[in-house]
C-alpha cells in the first residue's frame, strides 16, 4: 500500500560512493524515501535520519516509539502500527503526532488473527510480575532482627525487680511477724507475676498491630539497613527496577510508612595498611572506628596478622548507635592520617552497591506476613491493569477492523470510524478502579484443548527432570516457555533452548506456572 502511493525510485550513480573497502554503498539521505531508526544505529545515523525526515527529504521512517516521543512535525500524513500498543494512553500519544495541520491523516494498526500479537505484550506484563516467595525473601533482608526487644526486655525486668525489692523491703520494715502482712506479699507477688504476663501479652499485641504505634516505635525507633544489590538480584530472580518499585510501594503505603528509602551506597569498607599488620594496629588506636571494626569483624585469628580489613560500615555504625554518613566521612579521611613510625599510605575503598533503607528490626511473623500480602496485592493489580487495558485495546480496535487491508486502503468507513472514536471516549471517562475490579470479576482463564494441555505437561516433566540441579521455582519454567528473561536466566543464554523457549506462548501464564510448582514439589518429595 505504501510502496503502491509513492513514485518509483532507484538510486544512481551520482548517489553511489566508495568506501575503504572499495564496495559501493548509498551517500547521505538526501533522495531516499524510507529509512530505519533504531537503538542499533549510531547516534550520527539517528540524527541525521531525524533531520531529513524534519525537513521533508524523507518520506517514511520505520522506527519504534521513542522515534514519534520527541518528533513535532506538523504535516506527518499517516502514522501505521506494525503490531498492536500496549494500551489506549500509547496508542492515542501515538497516532497524536498525524495531522497537526489540521488537515486529514490516517492511522492504521494491523492485528494478527491469531491473536500472537496479545501474547507478546502481555509478556511484558508476566514478566514485572512477582511471586510471595520472592517478596517474603525482599522482606526478610529489609526488616533485619534488631536487640531492641530484647534491651526493651531487659529494662522492663529491671524495673520490676527494683520496684519488687522496694515493696518487700519496707513492708519487712514495718511489720516482720505478722502474718497478714506475709499473706499480702504473697497476694502482692502473685500480682506481680500477672502483671508481668499481662506486659508480655500486651507486647505481643503490639507486635501484632504495627510499627505505627507510639509504643512500638519507642521500643525500635528503627535502624539503617542495607543489602548488596547483585547478591539481592541473585537470591530473588527480579530485575533492580522491581526491587525498587517495591520498595518505594512499601514507603509510601497509604495505610502507614514501613520504611524510609535512602540513597545507595557502597555497603562495605576495604582497609588495607601497606606498613604491614603493625600499622593497621596502630591506626586502629587513633580511629575508634577501625578499632570497632577489627573487634566485630577480624577477630579470628588469621586476620591478627593481616594488614587488610573488610566490613560493612553501616551495619557497624548500627551496631554501636553512629551516623552512618559520619562514619564513611571518618573512613574516607584515614589515608590523611599520620602514623608514627609510618610513612607507608593507607587505602580506603568503598564497594559493594547495595540498597540503603531506613526500617524497624522488631517485627512480627505475622506482621511480615502482612506486608507481603500488600505488596503481592500492589504487584498483582498492577499486572491485572495492565492486562485489562491492552484487552480492551484489542477488543476495541477488532470491533472496528477490516477483514483486509484492501477494505482499508480505498477510503475511510465512517461508521468504524466513529464506533471507534466512541470507544475510546468511553475508556477515558471511565474509572480505572472501577474498570479493574469489573474486568477482573468477569475474566475467565481461556485455556487451550486438552491435548495441548497434556503436551505442556509433558515438556515441564521434562525439563524439571533435565535441569534438576538448578533452583527452579515454577514461574521460572513458565518464564521459559513464554521467552521471558530474568536476571539469573537471561534471555540470551536461554533463547539458545529451542526446545522450551517461547514454545507455549499462547498458553495462560498463571497456569504454567501453578503446574509447574505442583511438578516440582512432586519431583522433590521423592
Amino acid at each position: 500500500m505504501l510502496r503502491n502511493s509513492l513514485p518509483e525510485w532507484a538510486p544512481s550513480q551520482n548517489d553511489m560512493c566508495t568506501n575503504k573497502l572499495g564496495k559501493r554503498k548509498r551517500k547521505a539521505l538526501d533522495n531516499s524515501i524510507a529509512e530505519s531508526y533504531h537503538a542499533g544505529l549510531s547516534p550520527s545515523q539517528r540524527s541525521r535520519v531525524q533531520y531529513h525526515f524534519m525537513a521533508g527529504s524523507l518520506r517514511i521512517v520505520c522506527a519504534t516509539v521513542a522515534f514519534g516521543m520527541g518528533l513535532d512535525k506538523a504535516n506527518v500524513r499517516s502514522v501505521v502500527h506494525y503490531s498492536i500498543p500496549k494500551s489506549f494512553e500509547n496508542y492515542v500519544q501515538e497516532i497524536g503526532r498525524a495531522g497537526r495541520d489540521g488537515y486529514p491523516a490516517h492511522c492504521h494498526v494491523f492485528l494478527d488473527q491469531t491473536g500472537r500479537d496479545m501474547a507478546e505484550l502481555k509478556r511484558h506484563a508476566h514478566g514485572n510480575a512477582v511471586d510471595r516467595y520472592s517478596i517474603r525473601v525482599l522482606l526478610d533482608h529489609v526488616f533485619v532482627p534488631c536487640a531492641c526487644l530484647r534491651l526493651n526486655n531487659f529494662r522492663t525486668e529491671s524495673k520490676e525487680r527494683s520496684r519488687t525489692v522496694e515493696r518487700h523491703s519496707s513492708s519487712i520494715t514495718e511489720s516482720e511477724s505478722n502474718e497478714t502482712t506475709s499473706e499480702s506479699n504473697e497476694t502482692e507477688s502473685e500480682s506481680n507475676e500477672i502483671n508481668k504476663d499481662r506486659a508480655k501479652d500486651e507486647y505481643d499485641q503490639l507486635l501484632d498491630n504495627g510499627s505505627d504505634d507510639d509504643d512500638f516505635n519507642a521500643i525500635c525507633p528503627g535502624h539503617s539497613v542495607t543489602f548488596p544489590i547483585e547478591r539481592l538480584i541473585s537470591d530473588i530472580d527480579i530485575a533492580e527496577e522491581n526491587i525498587t518499585t517495591m520498595l518505594t510501594y512499601l514507603e509510601l503505603s497509604q495505610d502507614k510508612s514501613w520504611i524510609k528509602l535512602r540513597d545507595k551506597v557502597n555497603a562495605t569498607c576495604y582497609i588495607q595498611c601497606y606498613g604491614g599488620p603493625l600499622h593497621l594496629h596502630e591506626l586502629a588506636k587513633q580511629a575508634t572506628t577501625v578499632l570497632a571494626a577489627m573487634k566485630f569483624y577480624g577477630g579470628n585469628s588469621s586476620n591478627t596478622a593481616s594488614n587488610e580489613l573488610e566490613f560493612p560500615y553501616v551495619e557497624l555504625a548500627c551496631n554501636m548507635g553512629w551516623d552512618p554518613y559520619i562514619v564513611r566521612r571518618e573512613l574516607a579521611e584515614l589515608p590523611k592520617r599520620s602514623i608514627p613510625g609510618f610513612t607507608h599510605s593507607v587505602m580506603v575503598e568503598f564497594k559493594d552497591l547495595s540498597f540503603h533503607v531506613f526500617a524497624p528490626g522488631v517485627i512480627s511473623d505475622n506482621e511480615k506476613d502482612k506486608v507481603a500480602d500488600y505488596l503481592y496485592g500492589r504487584v498483582t493489580a498492577q499486572k491485572n491493569a495492565e492486562i485489562r487495558r491492552l484487552s480492551e485495546l484489542h477488543s476495541s480496535l477488532l470491533s472496528a477492523a477490516s477483514s483486509s487491508h484492501y477494505d482499508a486502503a480505498d477510503g475511510v468507513n465512517q461508521d468504524k470510524d466513529t464506533l471507534l472514536k466512541s470507544r475510546i471516549e468511553e475508556y477515558f471517562s471511565s474509572s480505572a478502579e472501577a474498570a479493574d475490579s469489573d474486568w477482573l470479576n468477569t475474566q475467565t482463564r481461556d485455556l487451550p484443548p486438552a491435548h495441548i494441555l497434556s503436551a505442556v505437561l509433558g515438556d515441564i516433566r521434562t525439563f524439571v527432570q533435565k535441569y534438576s540441579d538448578l533452583p527452579l521455582r515454577g514461574r521460572v519454567v513458565a518464564r521459559i516457555f513464554q521467552g521471558i528473561g530474568s536476571p539469573n536466566y537471561p534471555a540470551t543464554t536461554w533463547c539458545r533452548v529451542r526446545r522450551y523457549w517461547r514454545k507455549h506462548i499462547d498458553v495462560d501464564f498463571d497456569w504454567i506456572a501453578r503446574s509447574a510448582t505442583d511438578e516440582i514439589a512432586s519431583v522433590r518429595l521423592r
